[in-house]
């Protein structure tokens, strides 16, 4: 890791500040705080990672980013159009279908964990969720794609769907057996 003199004087600063108000925070240690001074000042590049060792190494893109707030945005969506349909579509619909199911936290980790971030720390779409559990402990990342594409081309103003954009873009299969009750029903 390099870092410019900006960036060490930068960080020299925040670490007395730091040691005079005797924060101690996770790993940091008040007396450590001055070694970290010493490391910076001094230009040690081979122990900055004394410094930064607790940061996680991994670093999710903005595109990572920005996928999960359109797969949210569409499934928010996805849940204002079944809100507008009548009663009758309604229940052509599983809601199950149109519910999202989080993302994989072992094989798609990076949008599982963003996800939990813009859902639990920052409280975006939290409405949508009757459960804390966001890991699908399945693979979903293709699907949400698939259906990314397809609620795009299907969506109306307001970016909601009709029934039948709805149909498309998660992929739903009507239950007959229901839309055969509430045909035989209504014929009475």
């Amino acid at each position: 890791m390099n870092l410019n003199e900006y960036e060490r004087i930068t960080l020299i600063n925040q670490f007395l500040l730091l040691q005079e108000n005797g924060v101690e925070n996770g790993h940091y240690d008040v007396k450590q705080y001055q070694n970290y001074i010493d490391i910076l000042y001094n230009g040690y590049e081979g122990l900055y990672d004394e410094i930064f060792s607790s940061l996680p190494r991994n670093i999710i893109s903005k595109d990572v980013s920005d996928e999960v707030g359109e797969i949210l945005y569409m499934y928010d969506r996805a849940e204002i159009s079944y809100s507008n349909l009548s009663k009758s579509e309604q229940m052509k619909i599983d809601v199950s279908d149109i519910t999202f199911h989080g993302f994989d936290g072992n094989e798609e980790y990076d949008h599982y964990a963003i996800c939990t971030f813009i859902i639990k720390n920052l409280k975006y779409y939290s409405s949508m969720f009757k459960t804390n559990e966001l890991n699908s402990h399945f693979r979903t990342l293709g699907k949400y794609r698939e259906q990314l594409k397809k609620f795009n081309e299907e969506k109306v103003s307001g970016d909601v769907l009709t029934l039948e954009g709805l149909i498309k873009v998660f992929q739903i299969k009507l239950n007959n057996f229901i839309i055969y009750i509430f045909g035989l029903c209504s014929q009475y």
